[in-house]
């Protein structure tokens, strides 16, 4: 490829990977801020994993609960940071917007497991 070839995908793909990188900082700018809204704001819950799946990067994790004025159980997947560690069943603590309960982050991060007596 000539010189010319050179100058013109550098003048397309410097401002395109900018611009990607500027987006997805965006992106990730926009879920902290959800997060933060959400445990600020957000009513208190307890809810119970129903599943859990640990990663290489962290874990992912699902769980249950009934937010207030709904019949039915909300259920919520959420990616975890490393080192988060649950089991099926534990009880946690959690905070969610009443107008979108599907938006909902974990509060604790340490289970709350029930004792055996």
């Amino acid at each position: 490829m000539s010189w010319h070839g050179w100058l013109i995908f550098c003048v397309v793909a410097l401002p395109l990977a900018g611009f990607l990188l500027w987006v997805s900082g965006q992106y990730l700018r926009a879920r902290r801020e959800e997060t933060e809204t959400v445990l600020r704001k957000g009513l208190p819950a307890e809810a119970e994993i129903t599943r859990y799946a640990p990663n290489l990067r962290g874990a992912t994790v699902q769980y249950r609960f009934v937010a207030k004025g709904w019949e039915n159980p909300v259920t919520v997947t959420q990616r975890l940071p490393r080192g988060s560690k649950f089991a099926v069943g534990d009880k946690v603590a959690i905070r969610y917007l009443p107008a979108h309960p599907h938006i909902a982050v974990i509060a604790s991060e340490k289970p709350q497991t029930p004792r055996k007596t």
